[in-house]
């Protein structure tokens, strides 16, 4: 890497830091650094160990800018990454008959993605994923990346009096079509979607249905994908006494982890022993977070009395035991729970609070935790990286990875 670019990597970064679509805190945290706090050196080397496995595929790891002079979107949904490209999926309102092609009408729902290279942020490509003609468009449930491909999982039709439709769009990360999967049933109310990354180039695909029999029951049911051919097989289902309200999934250890909130409490169950249903506690419905650490599973949730909390979940042991952390600010009740992402120090737990973007730092053994500094920006935090709105260049996005982010690294 040149001088200059050395230097256009350092402005965007302190730009990222500026410019901030939900405001900046700058008070000072609550929670004093531990001994486990994240720490770079003054060369800004720092411990990268098992970061490959547990977050964004390696490569670029940013900040840099996101050009999407293409696309002018409404509503921003996920993105991923691969070890060369990031796909962002978003939404556009368009009130044009001649550029509603597929509907003919004079107003549409456009799901796009944007996809740019890691190496090349500022060349960016579109790739259309669907055109609604729904009352509500559609909505992307999931993003995921597996090898050199991204999947989306597409929700169309959630009004009441609207044509549901669900589908699962694959792409290669060149832009090219690889598969269209149609997932609606016609005799069952999707909820909502999840996706996780398989080994063996294949994506777990999950769905929260409503089935319209006589007992009107309620399931998660999942299957997999290959990610190159689009051919699917059944993997099993979950049984819930109620609608599911919000659902996430993960594979890792050899099994697959499914968590949901449903009559208000938070459940967690594996996809292959489906009659050992953990009941967490009461939860709110926001949807929960899974992250896979070292030799267990991490599960991210919000109490019904405000609180975030963390729960160790061990394969092996099929089950949980005390392992718990509780994550309590200042008694303010918070609608928003991001994202929980195993890295290289244990978790880092994105959250916002007070109209800021939050950080947490929780240890790998979840034994202890604190608020690593707020100045760091995100508005979508996954455990392919953190993307922001720059408004100083006229709503571009900035990518990094999360140890870029945590770390406060600008990739020299």
């Amino acid at each position: 890497m040149n001088a200059i670019e050395r230097r256009m990597r350092r402005i965007l970064f302190y730009s990222a830091l500026v410019f901030c679509v939900f405001g900046c805190d700058t008070k000072s945290s609550p929670n004093p650094a531990t001994p486990n706090a994240v720490d770079v050196d003054s060369t800004g080397a720092h411990d990268v160990e098992k970061v490959a496995t547990l977050s964004a595929p390696p490569g670029e790891a940013g900040p840099f800018l996101v050009r999407s002079d293409a696309l002018f979107p409404t509503q921003i949904f996920g993105f991923a990454a691969t070890e060369t490209h990031i796909a962002i999926a978003m939404q556009s309102d368009v009130r044009d008959v001649s550029q509603c092609v597929q509907t003919q009408l004079p107003i549409c729902f456009q799901g796009a993605a944007l996809l740019t290279t890691r190496r090349n942020p500022n060349v960016a490509m579109r790739v259309d994923l669907y055109e609604s003609d729904t009352q509500s468009g559609a909505r992307v449930d999931g993003v995921e990346s597996v090898g050199q491909y991204f999947a989306f999982a597409i929700r169309d039709g959630v009004y009441a009096g609207d044509t549901p439709r669900q589908s699962l769009a694959i792409f290669h990360q060149d832009g090219t079509t690889t598969a269209r999967l149609d997932l609606t049933s016609p005799q069952a109310k999707c909820h909502q979607i999840a996706l996780a990354a398989q080994e063996d180039n294949r994506v777990v695909v999950c769905r929260a249905l409503d089935l319209n029999d006589l007992k009107s029951s309620h399931q998660i049911d999942c299957q997999s994908v290959g990610i190159a051919t689009g051919k699917s097989s059944h993997l099993g289902s979950i049984a819930t006494q109620a609608p599911v309200r919000s659902l996430s999934i993960i594979e890792g250890f050899d099994r697959i982890l499914v968590a949901w909130t449903s009559n208000a409490h938070a459940y967690v169950a594996f996809l292959d022993d489906p009659d050992n249903v953990i009941d967490l506690g009461a939860s709110t419905a926001i949807r929960p977070s899974l992250a896979r650490g070292a030799d267990r599973f991490a599960i991210a949730w919000q109490g019904d009395d405000g609180t975030f909390k963390i729960d160790a979940i061990y394969p092996a042991k099929q089950n949980r035991d005390d392992t718990r952390q509780t994550i309590v600010l200042n008694g303010v009740y918070e609608r928003s729970l991001g994202a929980l992402v195993a890295f290289s120090r244990g978790y880092a737990f994105a959250f916002r609070h007070q109209n800021t973007q939050q950080i947490a730092i929780v240890d790998a053994d979840l034994k202890s935790w604190y608020l690593a500094d707020n100045s760091t920006q995100w508005r979508m935090f996954s455990q392919y990286g953190a993307l922001d709105i720059d408004n100083a260049h006229n709503g571009k996005f900035v990518w990094q990875t999360v140890e870029s982010l945590i770390l406060k690294t600008t990739g020299d």
